[in-house]
Parts: C-alpha cells; structure tokens; sequence
C-alpha cells in the first residue's frame, strides 16, 4: 500500500500511487473490493462492469461490514489494474457510488450502467 494525501476519492493504475488496492486479490493483496465476476481470455475490458455494479450495490445495502469499508474509502486514491480514467473500472462504480450525493466531488456526473 501507497500513501499520497489526495483529498477527493480516485482510481488509479496500480502503477501510480495509491492508499487502497481495490482489484482482485491476489499477488499479496487482499483485494475484498475486487470485482468478483470473471469472462474468459477473450473478453471485452469492462465487459463485466454492469454485472459487477449490480453486485456492488445489493451487497453494499445488505452487507453493514462490507458498507463500513466502503466508507473507509472515502478521500482516497484506489488502486486497481484498469487504466487511469477509464470508464469501464469497477473503481469508478465504487467512486460513484461514494459520491452518489454529490457528484461534483469528484468531477463527474452520478452514472450507474
């Protein structure tokens, strides 16, 4: 894990630096904010965003611990395998959601799939 100081939740390329990996485990790390749903080796990037946000937002309302971690992720840099500012990133569910009140936080308009 990384440490940066950034103010406003983002997801970055594990290649930058960030505060919370959040892609799959795997590779040391825990990865319990990873998108869980897999395709085979030929599959479209971001081809299981929508699959993922509807999982992210049932267990995120039925789950309390799973919430509270999410909130820990508030103001962070989430690092994870998909390209910075790419749109098809499970991060960028996440960050959505965290700032589904507000959606000029971080700069985008409130957008599920």
């Amino acid at each position: 894990m990384r440490t940066s100081g950034v103010r406003k939740t983002s997801v970055v390329n594990i290649s930058e630096d960030y505060d919370v990996y959040i892609g799959r485990p795997g590779k040391g790390q825990p990865g319990p904010f990873g998108n869980p749903i897999k395709r085979g080796p030929n599959a479209l990037p971001g081809s299981t965003i929508p699959e993922f946000e509807t999982y992210f937002l049932k267990r995120v309302e039925e789950d309390q611990e799973f919430r509270e971690s999410v909130h820990s992720l508030r103001g962070k840099r989430l690092g994870c395998f998909c390209p910075r500012n790419s749109p098809n990133c499970h991060g960028r569910v996440i960050v959505r959601w965290l700032h589904r009140d507000d959606p000029s936080e971080n700069g985008e308009q409130l957008r599920f799939f």
